[in-house]
């Protein structure tokens, strides 16, 4: 596959310490534009080009050049690129470079995970979706248990709990739950983002949250708690929630793509996670 106009990750990382390397220019465009400009703003987010991405990086980060590309994308090395399908050679920075041997795009390590997170989102959404909700709240009942409630052994079997609560409930459930709302409420604008906010709030939350305390007491062999702890605490963490979520879903609702949403309201999650998993043992 030619590298030609190759856009790594969507440069969505570019000032952080990186593994660099570079993007080679379109041989039809202006030498005087810069790289940024050779592409329009959409074909950063073509996901059709994330698996070329992704496989063309790895290439390069193993030391292999590009045949189809006469020479110029160059193995690991300060150096940069070799001489026909040979790859470059040297220490700890490689390079694609174009035909005057300038680097064009840097890429970060971070942006090169975050292509291959979002090529396996497009094709096992219920998947990464439950995974990372599990993987959030693992985070979220470690730092609850370690810095909230600074215990001396973390709980195993309650970080267990809240583990595979995130997998097989919240991530499924969100994926299912998000995948309705915008097949079912199609309203444009504010008037859209309004309703999917109610019935979010209104519906989903009491639900889930009930749903929550059930699951996460059962998990814990705490069975005989579950009616004083609804009867406590439901309403109360209700209104908490409705207090953080609902100003987040204005922007979840209204700016992030679909296919996203569950990921972005995964981050608030796990903070909101510290929060109900110390309702959850208090």
């Amino acid at each position: 596959m030619s590298l030609q106009a190759l856009i790594v990750a969507q440069a969505l990382v570019p000032s952080s310490p990186s593994i660099c390397c570079s993007v080679v220019n379109s041989k039809h465009s202006s030498p005087s534009r810069r790289p940024w400009q050779q592409l329009p703003q959409a074909s950063l987010r073509n996901a059709s080009l994330r698996a070329a991405n992704v496989e063309q990086v790895s290439t390069l980060f193993s030391g292999g050049g590009d045949k189809n590309n006469n020479g110029r994308v160059g193995g690991g090395g300060d150096g940069g690129g070799g001489g026909g399908s040979s790859g470059g050679s040297g220490g700890s920075h490689g390079g694609f470079e174009d035909q005057s041997g300038v680097p064009l795009v840097h890429v970060t390590a971070w942006s090169l995970l975050w292509a291959r997170y979002m090529e396996n989102l497009d094709r096992y959404p219920l998947v990464v979706k439950s995974l990372t909700a599990g993987c959030l709240n693992a985070l979220a009942d470690l730092i609850c248990q370690v810095f909230v409630e600074k215990v001396d052994t973390v709980e195993i079997k309650r970080l267990l709990s809240f583990v595979a609560i995130g997998i097989f409930m919240s991530g499924p459930g969100l994926h299912y739950w998000y995948g309705t709302l915008s097949k079912f409420i199609t309203v444009p604008g504010m008037g859209g983002v309004v309703l999917r906010i109610a019935a979010d709030q209104l519906v989903f939350t009491p639900f889930g949250i009930c749903g929550f305390f059930v699951a996460l007491l059962s998990l814990e062999g705490r069975q005989s708690e579950i009616s004083d702890k609804l009867h406590k605490d439901l309403l109360e963490t209700v209104v908490a929630n409705w207090k953080v979520w609902i100003p987040f879903q204005v922007v979840n609702f209204g700016f992030v793509p679909p296919h996203l949403q569950v990921a972005a309201a995964g981050v608030l999650g796990m903070v909101w996670s510290i929060f109900i998993s110390f309702k959850g043992h208090s």
